[in-house]
C-alpha cells in the first residue's frame, strides 16, 4: 500500500510514523509530533522512590481542564 511504502522510508517505528502521517492529514501535526517524540525517550511520568507525592504534584501542574489525560499533560 502507499502508506506502507511511505512508512518504510521513515526512520521511525511504524506506529509513530503512522501517527505523524495521520496527524498531517488531520492538521494537528504540532501536538502529535511532540507526543511522538516523547514516546521515543524515558517516560516523563517517572515517580522516584520517596518522592512520589512531589512527582504527582508536578504532574498535576500540567493537567488540562481536569481531563487527567496523560496525552494532554505530555503535550503541555
Amino acid at each position: 500500500s502507499m502508506l506502507g511504502r511511505l512508512l518504510a522510508q521513515l526512520p521511525l517505528e511504524p506506529f509513530v510514523g503512522k501517527m505523524i502521517v495521520y496527524a498531517a492529514l488531520f492538521r494537528c501535526l504540532t501536538p502529535v509530533t511532540v507526543m511522538a517524540a516523547a514516546t521515543q525517550c524515558q517516560s516523563p511520568f517517572h515517580r522516584p522512590l520517596g518522592k512520589e507525592s512531589k512527582a504527582d504534584a508536578a504532574k498535576r501542574g500540567f493537567v488540562v481542564k481536569q481531563t487527567m489525560s496523560d496525552h494532554f499533560c505530555l503535550y503541555n
